[in-house]
């Protein structure tokens, strides 16, 4: 039974084909908290970063929190995605001892 729409892989735009072996790609970037709580801000610091919040969308303080991403891709962009999820430039900084 067919459908009415047409879907593309989201990394390549290839169409899939009816039946077609699709792979769905979920990320979550969520703030991490390293356990160390910076000292007490300055009157005059506390108010910058006060401002800067006020200046900021609802949804734009969210996403500095969480944010969640989904995309369907097609086989060679997963074996693709898989091999360097992160990309080879971030891989070739983590190989010179810059990324922990």
């Amino acid at each position: 039974m067919g459908h009415d729409y047409t879907q593309s892989c989201a990394r390549c735009g290839r169409v899939f084909k009816e039946g077609q072996t699709r792979y769905l790609v979920t990320i979550n970037v969520v703030a991490d908290f390293d356990g160390t709580i910076a000292p007490a801000p300055t009157a005059g610091e506390l108010e910058r970063l006060w401002s800067e919040v006020e200046q900021k969308s609802e949804q734009e303080l969210l996403d500095e929190v969480y944010q969640k991403m989904t995309y369907i891709i097609c086989k060679p962009c997963r074996d693709s995605w898989v091999s360097s999820p992160l990309g080879e430039a971030l891989l070739e900084t983590a190989a010179a001892g810059h990324l922990h």
